[in-house]
């Protein structure tokens, strides 16, 4: 799947894009993300 990323205000972003509620998406770092890498989870909005 393919987002867009939007305005930027603080440690928030605008994703645009056909998200699920629930969905995770990588929004630093993802210009060096491969297929099929592996990522962990860290800080995020729901801790």
């Amino acid at each position: 799947m393919n987002v867009t990323l939007g305005v930027a205000s603080g440690d928030y972003i605008q994703v645009m894009g056909e998200l699920a509620v629930g969905e995770q998406v990588i929004t630093v770092g993802n210009e060096r993300m491969r297929p099929g890498q592996q990522v962990r989870v860290k800080g995020g909005a729901s801790e």
